[in-house]
């Protein structure tokens, strides 16, 4: 006889007991659990899971927390139900009270389920009241098997329809502030009733004419506290032309419209006073000046916190530009560094506050190399920064006549790091000539012209590592008439950070380099 094929029934009774399990809250089903069943011939598995929708917090808004004793202006209660995991649960009862006032159904209770965000409403309504103000506590309840009760509570004002004259006393703690967009001043709007009973719950409606509130709009809508107060804070609005902002509250209790109005000036630079020091810096990437600006309005005070433009005609800043963006501190000033760059001339410094500008200058000149005896061979090498710089031979008392005499620099080159060095300034009958050597001693670049010419060349760290390198500046033929001095320049590119001191490696051992010179290059 054949046996009847169950697979179908098994299944179908499998459906119906995952659904029956969906539909209940009993900590026995919460954990997710292998169903099976065994068929004729084969034992299915089914995974069941099912999601727990067992509500763990509840939380409660009234939405306006203020309204009039009319019976007819709601205030509508907002209860949530979520799980552990933050997810709403649906279809739970919640059960609303309250004091005074009722809900939908004309009464003090009110229960109605969660929709499928977890959310369940309620309309409050207060009863008829033209002498007294109320305040009604409502209460929201969520009762869970096993466990706990979950409830929350919230108050609602009831306003008497006939309150009488309303006070509303607005006022912006700073009388003036800065037109910078950042700085903010504190307002704070008062409600109260003609006997001085402080209004909380009421919805206070502040715009401005100017700035912005915490929202970053100009119009804001902030409920009175238990004091009768609400508050907010100001931001300035970033401006070039002093403008004051009016601050308008408008406060409706009672079914009265009273406003209240206050207003800040937002002031502007009228004036940036600006100077240098020092005047003169060496045109060294190491050496700086301190551009110094004073902002002031129009009756001579600070103006703090405003955003000052300065730029450099030659030189940098901080940021390696020539272009810098500041605040004024708290006393309208500041003070920004200038850094020397490889080369001479005035740097024309401009700085701008609004239309509030002012300038001075600072004279780039050379200054010493770092030309110190003993430099005369590789191992005796002082670290060169980026710069345009006097040395001389003058200090050096042995002379080889046949290789002349020497001063050796060093300096390091990031990779693709490129480097100039140019000889200037070569005195009549004298013959000087520039070399550039890896740590190997080999030579990697140079410029070895005759006589009195310029010497230039250009070399670009092609390695994957930074490497050292010394600079040499050979004298080949001496003046006799004059001293033999001449004018370094020595530029990285991209330079040094500004103010930076010179990045030196460790070089080989000086048992591995010989005191003697390296190999020149062949003169043309």
């Amino acid at each position: 006889m054949k046996r009847p094929d169950t697979t179908c029934c098994s299944l179908a009774l499998l459906a119906v007991l995952a659904v029956l399990l969906s539909l209940t809250d009993h900590p026995t089903f919460r954990t997710p659990a292998p169903v099976h069943a065994q068929t004729a011939n084969t034992t299915l598995f089914l995974p069941l899971v099912v999601r727990p929708t067992q509500p763990a917090t509840l939380s409660l808004q009234a939405a306006p927390r203020s309204i009039l004793a009319n019976n007819t202006s709601p205030s509508t209660l907002t209860a949530r139900a979520l799980d552990a995991a933050g997810l709403p649960t649906p279809n739970k009862e919640v059960r609303f009270m309250v004091d005074v006032g009722t809900f939908d159904n004309n009464r003090a209770i009110y229960s109605v389920r969660t929709d499928s965000n977890g959310i369940a409403t309620a309309q409050l309504r207060a009863p008829f009241n033209s002498t007294t103000l109320v305040t009604a506590t409502v209460q929201a309840s969520l009762a869970r098997f096993d466990q706990p009760v979950l409830a929350e509570q919230v108050e609602v004002v009831f306003v008497p329809v006939q309150v009488g004259d309303i006070t509303v006393d607005l006022e912006i703690t700073a009388a003036q502030l800065p037109a910078n967009g950042s700085s903010t001043t504190a307002v704070s709007v008062s409600v109260r009733t003609d006997a001085g009973q402080p209004l909380p719950g009421v919805p206070v409606e502040l715009t401005t004419t100017r700035g912005t509130f915490d929202a970053g709009t100009a119009t804001t809508t902030i409920e009175t506290d238990a004091t009768g107060t609400a508050r907010a804070m100001l931001r300035s609005a970033l401006g070039q032309q002093q403008t004051s902002a009016t601050v308008t509250a408008r406060v409706d209790a009672g079914g009265q419209v009273t406003i209240a109005e206050d207003s800040v000036l937002f002031i502007v630079p009228a004036t940036a006073d600006t100077s240098a020091l020092p005047p003169e810096i060496r045109s060294d990437v190491r050496d700086q000046a301190v551009i110094l600006a004073q902002i002031q309005d129009s009756t001579g005070s600070p103006v703090p916190a405003y955003p000052v433009v300065v730029t450099t005609s030659l030189g940098r800043f901080a940021n390696a530009a020539q272009v810098i963006t500041v605040d004024s501190n708290a006393e309208g000033g500041i003070l920004v560094p200038l850094y020397g760059v490889p080369q001479a001339g005035t740097a024309r410094v401009f700085v701008q506050a609004g239309q509030a500008t002012g300038n001075t200058q600072v004279t780039l000149a050379a200054g010493q190399c770092e030309d110190f005896e003993d430099n005369d061979t590789p191992v005796q090498a002082n670290d060169q920064p980026s710069a345009l710089c006097r040395g001389s031979f003058e200090d050096d008392v042995i002379i080889n006549p046949e290789e002349g005499e020497d001063d050796y620099y060093s300096l390091v080159l990031e990779p693709g790091d490129a480097l100039t060095v140019e000889l200037r300034e070569i005195p009549a009958g004298a013959d000087y000539d520039i070399i550039l050597y890896n740590t190997a001693l080999e030579v990697v670049a140079f410029s070895n012209q005759n006589g009195q010419a310029n010497e230039r060349f250009t070399y670009t760290n092609a390695g994957t590592q930074p490497a050292l390198f010394y600079v040499r500046v050979n004298m080949i033929g001496k003046s006799t008439m004059v001293e033999n001095s001449y004018l370094l320049r020595v530029a990285r590119e991209p330079l040094e950070a500004p103010g930076a001191l010179a990045n030196r490696l460790q070089s080989l051992p000086s048992s591995e380099h010989t005191t003697a010179d390296p190999v020149l290059p062949a003169k043309p």
